[in-house]
């Protein structure tokens, strides 16, 4: 795995119960923000049935990102904030919602960097903290694979163990429907689509991933996760939602984009081969040399033996940069030449620099795809975290 893990911000929905959950309670929790170093730095909204903390974005899992949460948290139990009753279980109303962008971090900007501009601007300046991601597109068929892996009801290491981790009634409950894994695989469901894969949430952004944001924002939103003012809890739900986002990008898809392909100063052969005289003359020329001329360059006598010497040069260029499209043939046809008229008006030309278009996104093969399962390349102290969870959960069923 590379460093996108580190790269690509995550932000997150901190809901809570505080008095009587109205108007009054959230102007009051945010009077409390005034004279403490989270001023400005975070914001407290309505939300349905409980007060929701609005947070930067950050880059989970360096010390900034850590504090900050932890901050967060002692804010909101000190105004006697809660997510669970008085006798201690949870309230059903309160989740976390986790937010995954799209984008990652333009290189040179390290994840503390980033973290402590966000956490200090967000509130006041969103573009300029914003102006420090990529401007790259992630397409959707990585959507697609991200919800397929975490709803596969046959998954070993899919739908179960995904539900396994998070409390019952936040599993296909009122607000985190399931996705409808039948119509995802179905052919029905263009995986090249946003909106087509959209479709597969039940309930519009009230599913248990949704994708409402993903033009907006730019980002997955992740609903499942309980209500919580742990911020061990969350930074390790974090890191495994963001594992899998990864995981997806990086071991189950080919990436291909455009490049700049430039024409090598030779071919590597000996001096005064006919391929080398030939490369030598025919690269850089405007409208390419005509067969009759190659001829008289190189000394061949039919117009197959050029053929043949071009096709040794193709062949050389596609080993040198990866790709036989420097070569051109410009044909009698496109040189406004009559059948017959070959010889004279055909020609060749060796280009000095060619964009080659990528084929984008595609799935790898079978043979070379990266596991399914939402536990591939799961960070180990992650993964005996979350099987914590999942023990957690059993022994309250």
């Amino acid at each position: 795995m590379t460093n996108q893990l580190n790269k690509r911000p995550t932000g997150i929905e901190i809901e809570f119960s505080y008095e009587n959950n109205g108007e009054r309670a959230v102007e009051k929790a945010n009077r409390s923000l005034i004279g403490t170093e989270l001023e400005g730095k975070m914001i407290f909204v309505k939300d349905h049935n409980c007060i929701e903390a609005n947070v930067a974005p950050t880059i989970i899992g360096c010390n900034a990102q850590r504090e900050y949460y932890k901050k967060m948290y002692s804010l909101i139990e000190s105004i006697g904030g809660t997510v669970t009753h008085a006798n201690g279980t949870a309230i059903k109303i309160c989740s976390t919602h986790v937010h995954i962008s799209t984008k990652t971090l333009k290189d040179g900007i390290t994840p503390t960097e980033f973290t402590e501009f966000s956490i200090a601007n967000w509130f006041s300046n969103k573009t300029a903290v914003l102006a420090m991601l990529n401007d790259e597109e992630l397409d959707p068929k990585i959507a697609w694979d991200i919800l397929y892996r975490c709803t596969a009801p046959s998954l070993h290491g899919g739908k179960k163990d995904m539900d396994s981790m998070i409390p019952r009634d936040r599993r296909n409950g009122g607000y985190t429907y399931n996705i409808d894994h039948d119509r995802l695989i179905s052919d029905e469901t263009d995986r090249n689509d946003i909106a087509s894969i959209k479709r597969c949430q039940r309930h519009y952004k009230f599913s248990e991933i949704s994708l409402d944001h993903w033009v907006e924002k730019n980002t997955i939103e992740f609903r499942q996760h309980g209500g919580t003012l742990e911020e061990e809890k969350i930074t390790n739900w974090c890191k495994f939602l963001l594992n899998i986002f990864v995981t997806s990008i990086e071991t189950r898809f080919d990436h291909s984009a455009n490049r700049t392909v430039t024409a090598p100063d030779d071919l590597g052969l000996r001096r005064g081969t006919k391929q080398q005289v030939l490369y030598h003359a025919i690269k850089g020329t405007s409208g390419g040399i005509s067969v009759r001329d190659i001829h008289a360059i190189v000394g061949t006598n039919t117009d197959q033996a050029v053929r043949r010497l071009i096709s040794d040069i193709t062949g050389r260029l596609q080993s040198l940069v990866g790709t036989e499209q420097l070569m051109v043939c410009h044909t009698q046809r496109t040189n406004g030449g009559r059948y017959r008229d070959g010889t004279d008006i055909s020609s060749y030309e060796v280009l000095e620099e060619l964009t080659v278009n990528g084929s984008g996104v595609t799935p790898k093969p079978e043979n070379r795809t990266g596991q399914p399962s939402i536990w591939s390349n799961c960070p180990d102290d992650v993964f005996e975290y979350q099987r914590g969870r999942i023990a957690h959960f059993a022994s309250r069923s």
